[in-house]
């Protein structure tokens, strides 16, 4: 059985979305567990909240159950971190990460990574490390830039997730256009 992996994400949103994202990685997990599938956190909740998470599930039905929550999940309530906050509607990502296909744009040759100062809100790191990430898929040229964390590496790890998926995307559009074209020579 292969794994499946799932990447739940707050994007840039504020630190109730990171704590939602955190909250529906402990859930996800309980669900993946009760329906008998091996569930694990590649990366733990923090109390604080977390941008990215990523979930490993393997078992008979975990094909069924991350493409039923694959999408955008809302969370509604009060602000537990501003209480007079008016806002309370927080939202988190989850998509589905594939390893299998796309070895072959995880090559080092074929991408630069750069290294920069993350931007944004105040606080004691910021401005401080060299902790976002872009990286560049010489190739295409196309880019994917990840700041969310305070760890290089898992920016650097978000950033080539994103890459990855981008390039994906490039190549079912290919595909897609490619079959177009071939349906228009038979017609004609």
């Amino acid at each position: 059985m292969k794994w499946k992996y799932l990447q739940l994400t707050s994007g840039q949103d504020p630190g109730e979305c990171r704590l939602f994202v955190a909250l529906l990685a402990g859930f996800l997990r309980r669900e993946a567990q009760d329906n008998g599938l091996e569930c694990d956190l590649l990366e733990p909740p923090d109390k604080h909240g977390n941008a990215s998470i990523l979930l490993r599930i393997r078992g008979k039905t975990a094909e069924t159950f991350a493409r039923r929550w694959i999408g955008t999940m809302q969370w509604i309530q009060p602000s537990p971190l501003r209480p007079h906050h008016p806002r309370k509607n927080w939202l988190a990502g989850i998509t589905e990460v594939r390893f299998d296909s796309g070895e072959e744009f995880l090559r080092e040759s074929e991408f630069r990574v750069e290294n920069r100062r993350a931007s944004g809100h105040g606080g004691q790191h910021v401005n401080k490390t060299d902790s976002a990430v872009r990286i560049i898929h010489l190739p295409t040229g196309k880019t994917a830039e990840a700041s969310e964390e305070r760890s290089r590496h898992r920016n650097r790890k978000t950033a080539l997730f994103r890459l990855v998926r981008k390039l994906r995307e490039r190549e079912q559009e290919r595909e897609r256009n490619g079959k177009k074209e071939a349906a228009k020579h038979k017609i004609s």
